[in-house]
């Protein structure tokens, strides 16, 4: 399966060293072409057989330089093509996953099934989102997806299910989501959130001691009813991207689908939290939340 980077770290399949010149040479164009054009002037300032054969070398390196311009132009199409095609490979095989989680998740959620087989169907059917979440969002390594179910619906708390951890140290998360937390008030108003630096995170936010550089969040609801956080964490800064983010909320879709089949989870009314809206609208604004 196919992790889902940043679109820029594709590269052609080829020798490193024409990847390098093609994509990091703009320096070695530039003294090519300078270093060209000024040997071919300051032959005029020889007399004789120097004069040709210092024009001769300036000819020789302006129209390398002329050249290697050429070939990093025609790899740079040669790459956008490349990833283009890349990208809808991606999108393809993204699009039959999706709709085999739908069809898995269907099947758990079968009426004719009994209780109990229904709620063991429907609980393998989250790991198997869980799973492709993890090994589709961000790098190669360093990362980790959680789900933090809802544990006081009352006084709107949320804590890591001890079923709900792929990938990382397998150890799960201490944090606990209150009604006080920017991400879940974005949660309570269904929306989801990307931070790609947690280094630049203010407030509260700030004195916890986050084991990782980027994360994403995406709220598990249906209708008016949270049933709890789908997060991603990656190890590096800006690991994650907007794209992971929305693909996030869909596999956050998909698990509230199963809650929704199983009945008589624990849920948040989210119509309940008024203060929701305001916290949204502070955070859109790069503001604090009051």
């Amino acid at each position: 399966m196919m992790q889902i980077a940043n679109g820029d770290d594709l590269v052609l399949p080829e020798p490193k060293v024409l990847t390098w010149l093609g994509t990091r040479g703009t320096f070695l164009s530039e003294i090519l072409s300078f270093g060209g054009t000024t040997a071919a002037g300051a032959a005029f300032a020889f007399e004789g057989a120097t004069r040709g054969w210092v024009l001769a070398v300036g000819i020789v390196v302006a129209v390398t330089a002329i050249g290697f311009r050429a070939f990093r132009e025609r790899h740079r199409k040669e790459l956008t093509k490349y990833k283009q095609g890349e990208r809808r490979d991606i999108v393809r095989e993204l699009l039959s996953e999706i709709n085999m989680l739908d069809a898995l998740i269907l099947r758990a959620s079968d009426p004719e099934l009994g209780a109990r087989d229904r709620k063991e169907q429907l609980s393998g059917a989250r790991h198997i989102v869980l799973t492709v979440a993890n090994r589709r969002l961000g790098p190669d390594t360093g990362v980790s997806v959680n789900y933090f179910e809802v544990t006081s619906p009352e006084h709107a708390t949320l804590t890591a299910a001890a079923w709900g951890r792929i990938g990382g140290t397998g150890r799960v998360s201490s944090r606990v989501f209150t009604h006080e937390s920017p991400t879940l008030m974005l949660a309570l108003a269904g929306e989801g959130r990307l931070v790609q630096d947690t280094r630049q995170l203010t407030g509260p936010e700030a004195d916890e001691e986050l084991e990782y550089g980027s994360f994403a969040v995406a709220p598990v609801y249906a209708g008016n009813s949270l049933f709890g956080l789908l997060t991603v964490d990656a190890k590096p800064v800006n690991g994650l991207t907007s794209f992971h983010q929305k693909l996030l909320m869909k596999y956050g879709s998909s698990l509230a689908t199963t809650f929704v089949a199983q009945g008589g989870v624990p849920k948040i009314n989210m119509d309940s939290f008024s203060r929701a809206g305001r916290i949204v609208s502070d955070l859109r604004h790069g503001g604090e939340p009051k």
